[in-house]
């Protein structure tokens, strides 16, 4: 018997963090493109003189902004559950199953495009099928198609990593320019210069701090699916553990 309770008891457990996690960061996100001036008191062309403050470090920010706001919305799109796991596909997985219809499963998994008939069709392909090796070989071919799943978060690290970065770099330059003009005894060119390096220290870090929520969230997420397209694979094999030699056995 394969050892299902670990995998359903790590998922409930992912779900539990997951849920919450995914509320926050739409709450932080989606309102982001909403911002106007009634809701900040900023209008746009506040904003865009704000901006322009920032000096040329802003631009690179902004782009690395777009980026990850793109990452994310595109990651939210993929990773949903019923793209992942169908509801008809499994009743269908169900049936061939209970049935010992390896020959219509295979061919089923074959057709369909989704992480579970791949595991599937990985697994069953596998040689030397036998209860003992089954956890591992559901597992490891769980984790191949999860690689899948994580398709540009390394995009969405780098970006969490590297805007702070480029806020930092902002600061510098706006404190090297203000103690440049110092000696000029033009406050007003001063506090222009100071103002540069905090803006840009802040929205390199509102990027980045945004784009670092968004890459755990997924990371967490893409777990939980795998552990419960794991789960759901095991509980087939729990079952019955199919004689690909004799199918209707």
């Amino acid at each position: 018997m394969i050892a299902s309770k670990r995998v359903f008891a790590k998922n409930r457990a992912m779900k539990n963090h997951v849920g919450p996690l995914g509320l926050i960061l739409a709450l932080v996100l989606l309102p982001l493109p909403l911002w106007s001036q009634e809701t900040t008191g900023i209008s746009s062309n506040a904003a865009w003189m704000w901006f322009h403050r920032g000096g040329l470090v802003m631009y690179p920010i902004l782009i690395l902004s777009v980026i990850g706001f793109g990452i994310t919305m595109e990651r939210f799109s993929v990773l949903k559950a019923k793209k992942l796991m169908p509801g008809p596909f499994l009743d269908q997985v169900r049936s061939f199953w209970g049935q010992g219809d390896f020959t219509k499963l295979k061919t089923l998994c074959s057709q369909a495009n989704n992480p579970v008939a791949k595991i599937l069709t990985q697994t069953l392909g596998h040689p030397g099928l036998n209860p003992e090796n089954m956890e591992l070989v559901i597992e490891r071919n769980g984790q191949h198609q999860a690689q899948f799943l994580k398709k540009n978060l390394r995009i969405l690290g780098a970006i969490a990593a590297i805007s702070p970065m480029l806020g930092l770099l902002g600061t510098v330059l706006g404190m090297i320019k203000a103690f440049n003009v110092v000696t000029g005894g033009n406050p007003d060119l001063v506090s222009r210069n100071i103002a540069e390096a905090l803006i840009t220290t802040a929205a390199g870090l509102v990027v980045g701090i945004l784009a670092l929520i968004a890459y755990h969230y997924f990371r967490a997420k893409i777990e939980a699916i795998a552990l419960e397209m794991e789960s759901f694979i095991i509980e087939l094999f729990n079952s019955r553990i199919p004689n690909i030699d004799n199918p209707r056995s």
